[in-house]
């Protein structure tokens, strides 16, 4: 699947559960929602942690399965990378982005999936104005 054709709203109309905070967005999502992403390479696991590509969150899969990913998205001005997770059985999946204090855990049936969405970089500058001290402080 090309990058420019997931289309992140479609995916995701159906969430049962999301989480969104400094720049990570979660979804669980029915597993037939998720059939397109499937078709690229794919990161077996089996009750181990696993880092996302290019970043520094972890996924703690205490279950077997396999991540997708990592699908490069551009949302308004920033660039994210999305990452789908496939169980084969019921698990709760810790998600831990220390660098930003985030932890959380969710529960995950087999008929749904995971998708994992983590701001990577801005695309347009910020422009700063300086501060200005008074003097005589």
């Amino acid at each position: 699947m090309n990058n420019r054709d997931i289309n992140v709203e479609e995916l995701t109309k159906n969430f049962r559960v999301s989480f969104d905070k400094a720049g990570l967005t979660i979804y669980v999502i029915p597993k037939e929602n998720a059939v397109p992403l499937t078709s690229g390479l794919s990161y077996p696991f089996n009750n181990e942690d696993v880092q996302l590509y290019g970043t520094k969150v972890i996924l703690h899969l205490p279950c077997s399965g396999a991540v997708y990913g990592r699908y490069l998205i551009q949302n308004g001005d920033y660039v994210e990378g999305l990452y789908l997770v496939i169980i084969d059985t019921e698990c709760d999946i810790g998600v831990s982005w220390h660098e930003e204090g985030l932890s959380t855990k969710i529960h995950v049936k087999p008929s749904e999936s995971l998708i994992v969405i983590v701001r990577l970089m801005r695309l347009r500058p910020v422009k700063l104005s300086p501060i200005v001290m008074p003097l005589g402080l």
